[in-house]
């Protein structure tokens, strides 16, 4: 199994659709929390508060049961522009992955990869796709355990959610705080009848 090339490069031009646009409101909301919360907490916490970017990430396995106060999570996201208003496409990345992990590859681009994702689960893992299998998008793959309390609903309610990013000075991901969440996603998270996600591989 080899990674194939995510989907063409959208045209920089075109007007943001929905899923832009609520990244752009959690990105302003963040922008202002970051100013007014104090400094203080553990140096990846405080790394992501005052310097980390708000992008998606798509879930490509929540490792650990519901009834769990934390989430623990095996990710995908994207800092290329691309993914600003391109769900599918994050998505598609995370399938493919998921695709690697089960059936493996002898593509040496996928190695540091598959080495990483054969690993029991730990936290604070992160690994940068080859650019050449995503169309020169700097995309990552990350493990990420977040409190469960901390997301509208107190669950997982979709695949494809804001997290906060620094992936140039840090491995960790946080999920974007509650408080800088879209109206109008949140409440989409808060009224979703299913239960919680367990990522792609769960449709897989």
């Amino acid at each position: 199994m080899i990674l194939t090339p995510a989907i063409p490069t959208p045209c920089d031009a075109a007007p943001l659709g929905r899923f832009g646009r609520l990244l752009i409101q959690a990105r302003t909301a963040f922008e202002q929390l970051r100013h007014d919360t104090p400094s203080g907490g553990r140096p990846d916490s405080e790394l992501l508060r005052r310097f980390g970017s708000v992008v998606w990430a798509a879930l490509i396995e929540v490792c650990n049961p519901a009834s769990d106060p934390d989430a623990r999570v095996l990710l995908v996201y994207g800092v290329d522009p691309r993914y600003v208003d391109d769900r599918g496409a994050l998505l598609a990345v995370a399938r493919r992955v998921s695709d690697l992990r089960k059936a493996g590859s002898s593509d040496p681009r996928t190695q540091t990869l598959l080495q990483m994702l054969r690993r029991p689960w730990m936290p604070g893992r992160c690994v940068s796709l080859s650019l050449d299998l995503v169309e020169g998008c700097e995309v990552y793959v990350a493990t990420a355990s977040w409190r469960r309390s901390g997301l509208p609903g107190k669950r997982l309610a979709d695949e494809v959610l804001p997290v906060v990013v620094m992936p140039e000075a840090t491995a960790a991901v946080g999920v974007l705080p509650i408080l800088c969440w879209p109206p109008e996603l949140a409440a989409e998270w808060l009224s979703a009848g299913r239960a919680e996600t367990g990522g792609v591989d769960e449709g897989l």
